[in-house]
This record gives C-alpha cells, sequence and structure tokens, in this order.
C-alpha cells in the first residue's frame, strides 16, 4: 500500500533583485523595502555584499518599491 505525493502550491510570491550604482557597480548595504499598495503592509531586506536581494513569502498583490542607501537620494 502506497500513497502518492502531493505538493501543496503556495500563492505567495517573492521579489529579488540586484541594486546597482551609476556605475554599475554592486550596492552592499541598501535597504530594500516593498509596500503592498492595497493593504500597505510592508516587508523589507538589506542587499548583500553583490547588491543581491530577496523578499520571500509575499501574499500576490501590487508593490511599490523603495530603495535607500547611507550616501544615496532614496529610490
Amino acid at each position: 500500500f502506497s500513497l502518492p505525493f502531493l505538493f501543496a502550491q503556495d500563492p505567495r510570491g517573492s521579489i529579488t533583485g540586484r541594486v546597482l550604482d551609476a556605475s554599475n557597480s554592486a550596492l552592499p548595504g541598501a535597504e530594500v523595502r516593498v509596500t503592498n499598495v492595497a493593504t500597505g503592509v510592508a516587508a523589507s531586506a538589506t542587499t548583500n555584499e553583490g547588491g543581491r536581494f530577496v523578499i520571500p513569502y509575499l501574499p500576490a498583490g501590487e508593490y511599490s518599491i523603495a530603495i535607500s542607501a547611507t550616501g544615496f537620494k532614496r529610490f
């Protein structure tokens, strides 16, 4: 007797990316903040030494993104 494996689908997603400066160099330590437009719920991450970030487990929806780093204008 055996049962088949069932895999549940997760309705959440993630936003990943890389933050670069004007000279295309990685920007480590930048704060990336995403805000769900409909609910106002926000989540954030800090970029690693390669300028990369991941913000996981986000409900489906429209998000605004803000990036800030010392010495740079908020984008």
